[in-house]
């Protein structure tokens, strides 16, 4: 029953987005592949990429504040680029890898929102702030005590 209804959710834009990021993932792969990728790419670290990813979101911002929502969706790629990279940097040097980045993305949003994810209940707007500050200073917290123990 709630894969059906999670069927429902994703449309044929969704599908084709899935399907592009796909695609997205082996560019990343090529871009930074040992023997044929970008010389470029493959000389980057996270701490040379800092100045890119700065950029590319204070470029986002400024489209936003001029409403130029081609642009936004240009910028939002670049970092998604970004975001690409670092997981790759990472990938390669046996940190975490992509799935990471999205599992726990996804963990994050179900657990900051239990009104949505566990007991569905309508809330205003004060109160979904206020859950999602409490979960954040209590998954905080746990990291901080998890980081003691090790």
């Amino acid at each position: 029953m709630k894969n059906e209804k999670n069927k429902k959710l994703i449309n044929q834009s969704d599908e084709e987005a899935i399907d592009n990021f796909k695609k997205l993932i082996m560019n990343i792969h090529l871009l930074q592949d040992e023997e044929e990728g970008c010389p470029w790419h493959k000389s980057q670290t996270h701490e040379t990429l800092i100045p890119y990813l700065l950029e590319e979101s204070n470029e986002f911002i400024s489209a936003l504040t001029i409403k130029n929502k081609k642009n936004m969706a240009e910028e939002l790629g670049d970092i998604l680029l970004q975001i690409m990279l670092h997981s790759e940097i990472s990938y390669k040097q046996n940190e975490f890898e992509l799935k990471d980045v999205i599992n726990l993305l996804n963990k994050k949003i179900i657990s900051r929102h239990p009104y949505i994810f566990k007991k569905k209940k309508k809330i205003s707007i004060e109160e979904a702030h206020k859950i999602w500050e409490d979960q954040k200073r209590f998954e905080r917290g746990k990291n901080n005590k998890d980081q003691e123990i090790n």
